[in-house]
């Protein structure tokens, strides 16, 4: 059975109605992956992917991609591709955090702002 990103959005908001920072940094880390996968399918509808440099792992190279998106790309594209890139790079920090930050503590706001982060970035992929 596969999933879309639509999926993981939708378990990190469940995720977020739970009590408890485990539950705030899992619905965190989820809505980054909404994030990132609704990204690459965007992504994929372009007639030219960004210029990124070959190092960083899959994750910053697409991140570096949106943040230089195609000549070839409609001028909505490329405003899209730079907000699509801010929005991820802000996602990513919130979700490093709730990954491997684990003497810093996750609260209830950092919870909403990445929630609120991933539905903007749905929103600018125009789903």
């Amino acid at each position: 059975m596969s999933i879309k990103p639509e999926d993981l959005l939708k378990i990190a908001n469940e995720q977020s109605r739970q009590d408890g920072e485990p539950w705030r940094r899992s619905a965190i880390s989820r809505a980054y992956y909404a994030s990132f996968h609704r990204c690459l399918a965007w992504e994929r509808g372009l007639a030219r992917r960004g210029k990124a440099p070959k190092q960083g792992g899959i994750h910053q190279r697409l991140i570096d991609r949106l943040g230089a998106p195609s000549g070839v790309c409609t001028l909505k594209q490329k405003s899209q591709s730079i907000d699509l890139h801010r929005l991820l790079i802000r996602q990513k920090d919130q979700r490093v955090i709730a990954d491997y930050r684990l003497r810093r503590s996750v609260s209830e706001t950092d919870l909403k702002e990445q929630l609120r982060d991933a539905r903007l970035l749905f929103k600018t992929c125009g789903s």
